[in-house]
This record gives structure tokens, sequence and C-alpha cells, in this order.
């Protein structure tokens, strides 16, 4: 950093300079009820006194400082500004730089996602912290189109932040590196350093700029991201722009999410060199690390987990945690797993929360059983003694403190649990553990990106289609992508008739028929009385119970319905169960439903106002044709066989009777005629 007074385009005097039509900043702010008036005085008090003696400062620094106003509301509000004002810039000269993706101002949230999505799969294969970082950087630049990117790392003993890697895109200078940046400096990168939150800014506009060396006149849109992992900071990424598009909301957010994710890796790479240290010279060290950057999945982490232990002299399990239940990964997706350790921890009830209570202030559990240990819970010793262990280590696997799985090495002889061996499965269940978060955060994301490709698929299939049946089955194909294999029910109410109809059910992987039922005390007239999403996991019975429902026959484990919302007036519902899994839904499949319930309604209203449009017009077409046969008929009885002939083939009729009741002029009874 140097001591060298810096630029300030937002001070009163440059702000005259460059725009003299520009409105005052903090009258900005007062206007758009960002600000009260007694804020802007103290702000402009404030400023005063530090001008008289001799500290000038902007404006926008000023209510950084007082905390009037955030950074990032703030570089919001000038970067809007800056679009309203700014003229088109000229055509940018050719470069060798990767081109952009295309109409990056329209882009979606999802799309920004996607991309961050294929930046994080590239970096997952890197083999050593510094190809991370080499890589990250370039990816920056290629998905992201920006001019410059630099990764800085946290480096705790020293308080600051080190520059790891920079690059220019093709063709731009690189700027001169600042290689540690204390955290108590007043710079942008220790400010998202000790906050924990991103920074946006205009060179020209606000605050100073990230890097110096910036050319005079060029006005760059800068971000720093924060890399946060299990609550601790682990660096920043900084990245300069032209292009205001690459530095808006959805952008910034997946830099966030890579940030997150990079965080993740650099942490396990990290543990995997703290790893090495202690292992020496071990070379099979270095593919199970490989194993664990390769891994892409949860479940391919555990495998790798577990074939890695099978390597040690002692017994070991890997288990994971389901629904508050222990599972056991088998070795390939063919074996079956058999766990006499397993067994006892179920019969014993030894669940995940009563381990999560255990790991609380510890990261292992060693027991003995010579001599037996008196601090710990008898059913525990039980269960190792059950398996003819004489003793056995309990490792956690968690991120944060979210109990994910459990290592458990048991031995049948005594002493072979020694500290080096305790060390080297703590420091692989840690670098497991920072595995599985960064396959998780993976998931989550492409679940994510699923469920925001499924809302627009939907939309873009049932927006035209007026065919009840084709809306059903795009529907269900669209929820079973998202949920997996699920019970589904829509359902249709009329509240003239009060009668609740099902056009359209699946269950146990096939289409059922459910007939109609007048609205009444079970689950799906309860959501449809309230008209609010409705979701039960775990213990539905008696829940719904609760909530005055009437279950008829076995109640699902997992039950999740929202209405079918039209103007405020519920016409039906959406239902999705799992007969035999408890847990099954979350509140982000809820908020999905929600949503696709919205535009279903509005297609399904008028898919049924059209096709009862059309029943009607071929009802009276139908009517009229029959009139016209019964008109060209001759005599009486073709008159009544037309009518009674035609009658029966609308009204689909196997049997019909007529019966015409004849009388003379006088009123005297005439034998009746039937046909």
């Amino acid at each position: 950093m140097t001591d060298e007074p810096e630029r300030d385009l937002n001070s009163p005097a440059n702000q005259n300079q460059a725009n003299p039509e520009s409105p005052d900043l903090a009258e900005l702010l007062l206007q758009r009820g960002l600000l009260e008036a007694r804020d802007v005085e103290l702000a402009r008090h404030y400023q005063k006194r530090l001008t008289a003696r001799g500290y000038p400062n902007s404006m926008a620094k000023i209510l950084v400082e007082l905390s009037l106003v955030d950074p990032y509301t703030l570089s919001q509000i000038l970067l809007e500004e800056k679009t309203q004002q700014k003229p088109s810039p000229p055509s940018a000269p050719e470069t060798n730089q990767p081109a952009p993706p295309q109409n990056q101002a329209s882009l979606s949230s999802a799309r920004w996602m996607e991309i961050a999505l294929q930046t994080l799969q590239q970096l997952v294969a890197a083999p050593n912290l510094f190809e991370l970082l080499h890589h990250a950087c370039n990816l920056l630049l290629q998905y992201f189109a920006y001019e410059y990117a630099a990764l800085y790392l946290y480096d705790e003993p020293s308080q600051s932040l080190l520059l790891q890697q920079q690059a220019p895109a093709p063709g731009e200078a690189a700027p001169k590196p600042i290689g540690m940046i204390p955290l108590s400096s007043p710079s942008p990168l220790s400010w998202s350093a000790r906050t924990r939150q991103v920074y946006l800014s205009i060179n020209d506009n606000f605050a100073t700029s990230l890097q110096p060396g910036a050319p005079d006149g060029e006005d760059h849109l800068q971000a720093c991201v924060p890399m946060i992992a299990d609550g601790n900071l682990l660096g920043i990424i900084v990245v300069r722009s032209a292009r205001e598009e690459t530095i808006s909301p959805p952008a910034v957010d997946a830099l966030q999410a890579i940030a997150g994710c990079l965080a993740s890796l650099v942490r396990q790479h990290r543990t995997l060199e703290a790893t090495r240290e202690i292992l020496g010279e071990l070379s099979a060290h270095y593919q199970i690390s490989q194993g664990y950057a390769q891994a892409k999945t949860v479940t391919e982490v555990h495998r790798h987990t577990v074939r890695t232990l099978k390597q040690l002299p002692c017994h070991a399990t890997v288990l994971f945690t389901q629904k508050d239940l222990w599972q056991e990964y088998p070795e390939s997706e063919y074996e079956e797993p058999q766990n006499p350790l397993l067994q006892a921890l179920r019969l014993q009830q030894l669940s995940p929360a009563w381990f999560q209570d255990q790991f609380r202030l510890q990261d292992h559990l060693l027991i003995r059983l010579e001599p037996p240990p008196s601090d710990l819970a008898p059913s525990l010793i039980t269960a190792v003694a059950d398996c003819g262990y004489q003793e056995a280590a309990f490792i956690p696997l968690r991120d944060e403190q979210r109990l994910m799985g459990m290592m458990i090495i048991g031995s049948e002889q005594k002493n072979r649990l020694d500290q080096k061996m305790l060390q080297y499965c703590v420091g692989l269940a840690e670098l497991a553990s920072s595995s599985l978060a960064r396959a998780q955060a993976l998931e989550n994301m492409q679940r994510q990106l699923e469920r925001l490709q499924v809302l627009d698929s939907v939309s873009q299939t049932i927006a035209a289609e007026i065919d009840l049946e084709k809306i059903y089955t795009v529907l269900h194909q669209q929820i079973l992508r998202v949920m997996g294999e699920v019970n589904l029910i829509i359902a249709t109410y009329e509240p003239e008739t009060n009668i609740i109809e099902i056009p359209y059910a699946y269950e146990n992987q096939q289409v059922i028929s459910i007939p109609p039922f007048p609205l009444g005390e079970g689950l799906t007239s309860i959501l449809i009385k309230t008209g609010k999403p409705l979701l039960l996991v775990e213990d539905t019975e008696n829940k719904a119970r609760e909530l005055g429902a009437k279950i008829i026959g076995a109640p699902a484990k997992s039950w999740l319905g929202v209405p079918l919302l039209v103007g405020g007036q519920v016409i039906g519902a959406i239902i999705v169960q799992d007969l035999e899994i408890e847990k099954r839904f979350d509140d982000e499949d809820m908020k999905m439903l929600s949503t696709l319930s919205t535009q279903v309604a509005v297609t399904l209203r008028n898919a049924r106002l059209i096709h009862q449009s059309r029943q009607k017009a071929a009802r009276e077409r139908q009517a009229v044709e029959i009139n016209q046969k019964i008109w060209s008929a001759a005599d009486i009885d073709t008159i009544l066989r037309t009518a009674l002939t035609e009658l029966g083939s609308a009204l689909h009729a196997s049997h019909g009777y007529l019966q015409l009741r004849n009388s003379d002029c006088c009123g005297a009874s005439q034998p009746d005629r039937k046909v």
C-alpha cells in the first residue's frame, strides 16, 4: 500500500469538473429515502471538519465511515446513475481474449449459475493449490469476460492477505501487484475481509481503486468477494471489468457461489498439505488426495473413503446420516453392506443426534475396554464389545457443526490404535469432510439449476397449451425430474358443486383413476379449505389428526400439497407423497411447487374454460343437426324414430323409449303411440 493521497472523483470539486449537472450524492440518497435529513447534516458537518483539518474526503467515503450507508448499496446506486449518464462506448479493438457470453445484459440468474457450475466443474480436478488458483483466475477471465482477476489468500499469523495469483485479459496491461495487504489497512480488500461482505466500486465514482495503476480517465467496475468456508475467511477474489453487466447482481451472486466452493477447495488442498507433513513420505496419500479431488458426488467421496480405510490394519466402517438414522456406504454399488457394528448401534439406539452431542467438544471418541471408560455411555461400550473389538475410535465427518457421517476404526487387539494412526484418521476425516462439503455444494447448485430449468420448461410448455392431458403429463415429468419417483395427484375443485375431482393420479409407477368425492375432512380437503401449502414429512398420521384430518387407510410417510389459486380462489391442488420414506420433501420442494402452481392454475383455468366452451358449442351444433333431421322426416313414425335414434347417439344410450300421448280436438283420448 502507498501513503500517497488517492484521487477522489467524488469530492465536490472533482464532481463539478467531471459532471457539472450531477446531483449531490447526499441529496440523491435523501430523495431515495435511504437517508434522513439529520443524517445528511451530520455527514456534511463531518466532511467540513475533515476538510478544515486538511483531510478532504468524498461524501461517499464519509457515508461509509459513519455507517450511514453500506458500500454495496451505495455502489449499486452509483452504478445506476452512471448507466443513465454514460454515453455508448466505442467499439473495442480486436484482441485474443475469449469472447464473453452473448447478451450478458439479458442473462438470467439461472444462466449465471450455469456458468458458475461450469467453472467449478473444471476446478475440482486441480491437482494442487497452485494449479487451482491459477486455473481459477484464467476461468474467471474466460467465462465472465473480466479484464483482470486476482486471488488473495488469508494468512492468519501475519493477519494479512497475500497475493497468490493474478491474470490480466489478453491485450490488457497487468497492474502493479500488491503482495501483502494487512487486514488493518484502509483498502477495499481489507474491508471485504473484515466484514465478510462483497465490496463493489467504480474507480472514478466511489472509494479507492482495488489495484493501483489503472489508467486515468477509464472507468472500471471492481469487486472484492470474500472466500468463506465454515465461517472462516480463506481469501478474497478480486475482479475488474469495464462491462457493467458482468458486475450485475446475478453475476455477483454467481461469483459468490464460486467463492464459497473455491474456499472449500482451498481448505481441502491446505488440509492435504498438512496431512502430507504428518504422514511424511507415504506415497499412497497422493492417490488418496487425488481420489477426493476427482470425486464429484457425495457417493463417490464416501466410496473413496471406504476404499482408503480398507488399507488400514484394522476394521474400518464409514457411516452417513439419513433422516437421523445411520446408513452404510458399500465400497461399490454392487456390494450389499452387512456390518455388525451398524446393527449394534441401531440395537443400542445410538442415533446421529446422540453422537452429535458427543462430538460437540472433541474431534474423536476413543474407547478401550480395558480398563473400561467411566465417562461414556454404557450402551456405546456394549456396542463395541458386541462386535468383538478391544478398542474403537469414532471420528466425525462434519460440515461446520452439522454431522454428515462418521468413520469407525475398530481393532480386536489392544493398543493398535496409537496416536499416529489416530492423527492419520482425523486428518483423513477432515479431508473427507471438506470433499463432502464441496460435493454437497455442487449437488445443491445442480439441484437449484434443475429447479430453475423445470420452472422455465413448464412455463414455456404450458403457456399456450389447452390440452389438459398434455399439461398433466408435462407437469408430472418435470416434478419427477427434480423430486425423483414420487406419487402425484392433481385435484380440481368446483365451488358450485363442492366436489373434488382427480383428473390425474400417479401411484406405484402407474396412472390410476380416483372417482370424484365431496369436500370433506381429508388432507386434500383441508388444503383446499385453507388455501395454504401443507408439508408433513414425519409422524404424518398424528400431525394430520392434529389438523383435524380423517385418515383412511395407510398414511403417507411424507406428504406435500400446494393449492392452485386464481384470483384468490382455490380451483384445485397439486399433491406429492411418499408412502415409505419420511422427510422426503423440504422447504425448497414446497417453494418450487408453489411457484409451479401459480402458472399451472392459470393454464388449467383457461384450458377448462376453452374445453367447456367447445363442449357447449358441440352440443348446440348436435342439437341443430338433430332438429334438421327431425324436420326432414315425412311422417310421425319417422319423426319419433329419428328423434329417439339421434338422442340416443348423442347421449351414448343403448336403450330408449319415447311415448306420444294423442288426443283429438274435443279432448277425447286416443290410443298412445310408442316407439
